[in-house]
């Protein structure tokens, strides 16, 4: 009888809810497969209820606890990595969860040449389902496109479900540099070469907090994030050779869904709200988008808006699309 192939869970861990982190490691220990390592990486957490938690699970002997100076989630990611033994490895964000069957469906389908990634169910903190990622079909990589990949079910690039061969994991690092966008800019360095099967089973659940984002609107972080997306974009259009119309217009609606969250967070000044814009579309380099698929005739209104320099019709729209449809629609 075959061995059981054995499987690292790598969980990068800072100052996370204690109660979120116990349902995380408690959906790893639920697992209806038996051969795993469980390696929790603690970025050097300063949050006292975290580090009880942490102390609490060296108590299972299944579990390893490994700290580490705080150094951000790419290193700690790289650490985990690097220390990872078992044959495959999945990354699993502190505050999210596995499906109890996650592992054995997804080593079922896998080989040493082969990652495998299940499908995403957004939840809140309680568990509840607020969305699923679109990806209804077993999908092969790399007979469909990557861009409409990325575009019906982007989370799949973050690493979100994926099973990976240690041999290729190891292939290449979290980019340390990066603040935003590491995840997907690790992905897609990995797959190149490989097979990929995108797998409609549930076996991943993202905890979305709806909350958080009405607490404020950081400027700092949003500018950020978009400058990183900037280089993870024109990273894959390089790595794949793909034209740049694509990357301009999934750039656009990066530009949208960074002035949606601006109205959700309060902003009700047209002038603070142009102010961004511009620094934004500034930062893109862009003067005009080529729409070059099919988008919502939202998105395709508001693209023409920031094409012509619209600024008012596009806080217009976007004022009036929140008023409509909520914030759920957003997130």
């Amino acid at each position: 009888m075959k061995a059981l192939e054995k499987v690292s869970i790598i969980i990068p861990v800072y100052n996370t809810s204690p109660s979120l982190l116990e349902k995380c490691v408690e959906s790893v220990l639920s697992q209806t497969y038996s051969n795993m390592e469980i390696l929790v990486i603690d970025d050097g957490s300063s949050s006292e209820e975290t580090l009880k938690k942490l102390s609490d699970f060296k108590k299972n002997k299944r579990i390893k606890i490994i700290h580490k100076d705080n150094s951000g989630v790419s290193e700690t990611r790289n650490v985990g990595i690097r220390k990872a033994e078992g044959d495959y490895i999945v990354f699993l964000d502190s505050d999210d969860r596995l499906a109890q069957d996650f592992v054995e469906y997804a080593v079922s389908l896998m080989d040493d040449k082969t990652i495998v990634i299940l499908r995403t169910a957004n939840v809140d903190s309680e568990g509840v389902q607020i969305s699923l990622e679109d990806n209804p079909k077993r999908i092969y990589w790399p007979k469909n496109d990557i861009f409409d990949m990325i575009k019906n079910s982007s989370s799949v690039f973050c690493g979100h479900g994926a099973m990976i061969p240690n041999k290729i994991a190891k292939s290449y690092s979290y980019n340390k540099e990066l603040a935003y966008g590491e995840d997907m800019d690790y992905m897609f360095n990995i797959m190149k070469d490989v097979k990929v099967i995108f797998d409609p089973k549930i076996g991943y659940f993202y905890v979305k907090n709806l909350t958080s984002v009405t607490h404020g609107f950081d400027e700092e972080k949003t500018l950020k994030y978009y400058k990183d997306m900037l280089k993870v974009y024109g990273s894959i259009a390089r790595l794949y050779n793909k034209a740049d119309d694509r990357i301009h217009q999934m750039l656009y609606e990066k530009i949208n869904i960074a002035m949606t969250r601006r109205i959700i967070c309060g902003e009700k000044s047209f002038k603070a709200y142009k102010t961004m814009l511009k620094k934004l579309l500034s930062l893109s380099g862009i003067k005009r988008v080529k729409i070059v698929e099919h988008v919502p005739s939202k998105q395709a209104i508001k693209i023409f808006c920031l094409n012509h320099r619209l600024l008012y019709a596009h806080y217009a729209i976007t004022r009036l699309a929140y008023k409509v449809n909520g914030e759920k629609h957003y997130f």
